[in-house]
């Protein structure tokens, strides 16, 4: 199965638009066949899954399988996937399987675990469980341990286990029929699948979004499931979530001013010790002076200040000053990793800001630091601020804001909140209710009485294009507030929300495309539905005048994306509200079709057309339903983040070709992608415990004690020859082959086993151990820890710890307190490393000491 995978993975089925937000077919291409790809994956898989291969699974062999891995094993790995066999105590041959994966798999089976306690019915999985009253059992196995070098690319990992839990969906049947057939085909030699199985989406899609109305779509192949709990799951799952929510669209309420001040009375109510005072937001209605009708602001004040502090830490980042305009009464505090070289340089605007209106005239950005996080370079220091430093640093930011009109700030950083008012008695903090959600806020007042609010972003503004529903509907609901407490015009605080709807149209195209049911009037996705009733389109006819316009409801909307206008900025021209692509494509929408969409729109904007009014355009869409702002929660919770779907080849994969790196530190794009491969091979192998290698009896090498020696990538091992393992094993001539596994601590952490005793706790090779298992001529298998002394030692550990880092040989050979044993080939070897061929230490400043000199 791993083959059939891995090759279809390398032809047209791992290049569908799909599967294009993980690159399958480079992580691949990076083993040096398929056949080595399959040795490594099947490496990772437990043995006592192993011995299933070609048996026909029951429960009472599963029940086998976790009795074994009880036994054997007291803690789940990390980074590993597991089975969930759900039993029934009625039936002695009922098992339902359910195949899942985790970076800490130990804390998803324990939210496993609470949700079933509660009897939760959200997924398939809990819901077969609840329907069994009782009698229903979770059963645990593992199936896989994933243990990578350090800092190898997170996406190979995502990869490997995508793959993994795919092979291992396929060996248990718990994938609907028609997910198993679409990657492995039909089974063979007359079998049919179970269609038994808990899992609905195939593992190969995590890491991208499906919208609700996809997901509902797939949930319906279920009604043809031989089990009858797992039939009645798709309608039960939206009868619950009718009840709970009241799944029914309520009509767009507009925010008004008067829903500000409201919101504001209400936390002076909630709140008797705060400051705050309603009179001092009152309505501005003077308009804000352009930027270049003005004298710019300024800031020699704060350069003078800035330069005459040294704040630790500051060869990280560079000084640079707010932009914008300082009439504005709308500032945003913006994260310093987010600020942008060129905007430093040229003074404009971030360009992620742009998106919903945020221009140079109508706010006024800076960082809470007033500096910007460089480039990192090897060998720079990083620290916090010490409080001394924040202390200045609230001081600047208190001066800039009262020497400015703001009167509404967003804090988009949560560094900020803590320079600003982390035990600053000189600000309020309260929540703010705007749309029923609450929000963090503070209030500052300045020198004759004006007050500012801060209130906290839900996320960095550029984080938004993605797939929070949540977090966009709450930005939209700060950006109301604050552009209708300050009278700032030319902003859309809807727009990201907009961005979502257009982003699910797409998907919704591509899926079409592939072949999946079209999206009709009546089981339209609800995020569309609000976005369309915002638009206009209030009653079902006019979506079945829609969806009757062209070929599809899909292709309709996106047509409509074309042709609705944008709200008016900068200008008094109309602008596409999807943005030009950089290959113009033509011909892709009818012509004819173009247009009856255009004059149904027409028609439906008149005859919805709302008084003048300059505030409207801020309400030109709602909020979603309360009930897909939860389930777009639910997905973000499984990790799953969005990929844009276009016909563009640069635009369709979230990862640019030739950019995979096997380590992500490695700057070697040279480095043959083959030679990274073995490498990775070998480092699983070593981590997975499946080196087999073989050993060599080397008699006396020290007075009374014979030793044996072994080769584990890039060391020799030794081990003696005596107690137990001599008990064990009387002739040393009948060992042979030993398995060899490294284990290796997380930085900060001491092996209790290390393998170099004498590493002191800034040695890397205080982390490392190799647990060593001699096997016997009659399978007889004896297990220990290798451990040696001295300083040779500790190097070498240091640099076999660096290399499983992925750190290049170069590297290695300037650290001090290491050893590289460079091999002669017939490739040139870089002047750097000619003194390492055959073997050399470094001293603790870094000097080079050849291998046979003592040290």
């Amino acid at each position: 199965m791993i083959i059939l995978l891995a090759t279809k993975l390398q032809g047209d089925f791992g290049r569908d638009s799909y599967l294009r937000h993980i690159p399958y077919t480079d992580v691949v291409s990076l083993f040096d066949s398929i056949d080595s790809f399959t040795e490594v994956l099947l490496g990772t898989v437990d043995p006592t899954i192993r011995n299933l291969e070609g048996r026909i699974i029951t429960r009472s062999l599963l029940d086998e399988v976790r009795q074994a891995q009880a036994k054997n094993e007291t803690q789940w790995p990390l980074n590993s996937g597991y089975l969930d066999y759900v039993t029934d105590d009625r039936d002695p041959d009922y098992w339902r399987p359910y195949v899942g994966q985790s970076s800490n798999t130990e804390q998803r089976i324990a939210q496993h675990v609470r949700a079933i306690r509660t009897g939760d019915t959200d997924t398939l999985h809990y819901f077969v469980i609840r329907r069994g009253g009782g009698h229903r059992t979770a059963n645990f196995v593992r199936l896989w341990t994933l243990a990578l070098p350090e800092n190898v690319d997170p996406v190979i990992n995502t990869a490997l286990n995508n793959i993994l839990e795919m092979i291992m969906a396929r060996s248990f049947q718990s994938l609907p029929p028609e997910e198993l057939k679409r990657v492995f085909g039909r089974p063979c030699d007359g079998f049919t699948y179970s269609f038994q199985g808990l899992n609905l989406i195939s593992p190969l899609l995590q890491g991208r979004s499906l919208s609700p109305w996809a997901r509902y779509q797939s949930s319906l192949q279920l009604r043809q499931s031989t089990d009858e709990d797992i039939r009645e799951w798709p309608e039960a799952r939206m009868e619950h979530k009718n009840k709970v929510h009241n799944f029914q669209f309520r009509s767009f309420s507009e925010f008004t001013r008067r829903d500000c001040e409201t919101a504001i009375q209400e936390a002076i109510d909630t709140h008797p010790h705060l400051r705050l005072r309603q009179e001092c937001f009152q309505r501005n209605d003077q308009d804000i002076p352009e930027r270049g009708m003005m004298e710019a602001m300024d800031f020699s004040w704060l350069q003078a200040d800035l330069a005459k502090t040294h704040f630790p830490g500051d060869e990280t980042k560079e000084i640079s000053l707010p932009i914008g305009n300082h009439h504005s009464r709308l500032g945003l505090i913006l994260n310093e990793s987010l600020w942008g070289f060129s905007n430093a340089k040229s003074g404009s605007i971030p360009s992620h800001l742009a998106t919903c209106g945020l221009t140079y005239s109508n706010c006024l950005v800076w960082t809470a630091g007033f500096r910007r996080l460089v480039t990192l370079q090897l060998g720079t220091q990083i620290r916090t601020e010490a409080p001394s430093g924040i202390h200045i640093l609230r001081c600047l930011n208190r001066e800039l804001v009262a020497r400015s009109h703001l009167q509404v700030i967003l804090v988009c950083d949560e560094q900020a909140e803590r320079i600003l008012f982390q035990g600053n008695p000189s600000t309020d903090a309260f929540k703010l209710y705007l749309r029923g959600r609450a929000f963090k806020a503070w209030l500052e007042i300045m020198e004759g009485g004006r007050q500012c609010i801060y209130l906290a972003s839900p996320a960095p503004l550029v984080a938004l294009w993605g797939n929070s529903w949540a977090q966009a509907a709450a930005l939209s609901a700060l950006l109301q507030f604050a552009i209708l407490i300050t009278n700032t015009r030319g902003i859309r605080p809807n727009v990201f929300c907009c961005q979502l709807v257009l982003l699910q149209v797409i998907r919704q195209y591509d899926w079409e495309r592939n072949g999946h049911p079209k999206m009709t009037a009546d089981n339209l996705d609800p995020n569309i539905r609000s976005w369309l009733e915002a638009k206009g389109f209030k009653n079902h006819e006019d979506i079945v005048r829609l969806e009757s316009s062209a070929e599809s409801l899909t292709a309709a909307l996106l047509m409509l994306t074309q042709i609705l206008p944008r709200s008016i900025h900068e200008g008094t021209e109309k602008r596409s509200m999807m943005l030009p692509s950089i290959n113009r494509r033509r011909g892709i929408f009818d012509k004819n079709q173009l247009g009856i969409v255009r004059d149904l729109w027409t028609e439906i904007s008149t005859r919805n057309s709302p008084p003048d009014d300059s505030f409207q355009v801020y309400n030109e869409m709602d909020f979603m339903d309360d009930e897909m702002l939860e389930t777009q929660q639910d997905l973000e919770q499984e990790s799953l983040q969005c990929a844009m779907i276009t016909d563009d080849e640069r635009t369709n994969n979230n990862f640019p070709q030739n950019s995979l790196a096997l380590h992500s530190n490695s700057d070697e794009p040279s480095m043959l992608r083959k030679r990274k491969g073995s490498t990775l091979k070998v480092q699983m192998a070593l981590l997975q415990g499946t080196v087999n290698a073989k050993l060599e009896f080397r008699g006396k090498c020290a007075p009374l004690k014979s030793f044996f020696r072994t080769y584990a990538a890039r060391l020799d091992l030794y081990f003696p020859y005596d107690g137990e393992l001599r008990a064990t094993f009387p002739d040393p001539n009948s060992l042979r082959r030993v398995r060899i596994r490294a284990e290796i601590k997380p930085h900060g952490q001491k092996h209790p086993q290390r393998w170099a005793s004498h590493a002191t706790s800034e040695d890397p090779a205080s982390r490392l151990a190799f647990r060593l298992t001699v096997m016997g001529p009659e399978k007889q298998e004896f297990g220990f820890y290798a451990s040696g002394r001295g300083t040779k030692l500790v190097k070498k550990a240091n640099g076999f710890i660096d290399w499983m880092s992925g750190v290049t040989d170069e590297e290695i050979a300037t650290r001090p307190r290491r050893y590289l044993n460079i091999q002669m080939s017939h490739e040139r070897v870089p002047q750097a490393l000619r003194p390492f061929v055959g073997g050399a230490y470094t001293d603790d400043s870094g000097k080079i000491i050849s291998g046979e000199d003592k040290s």
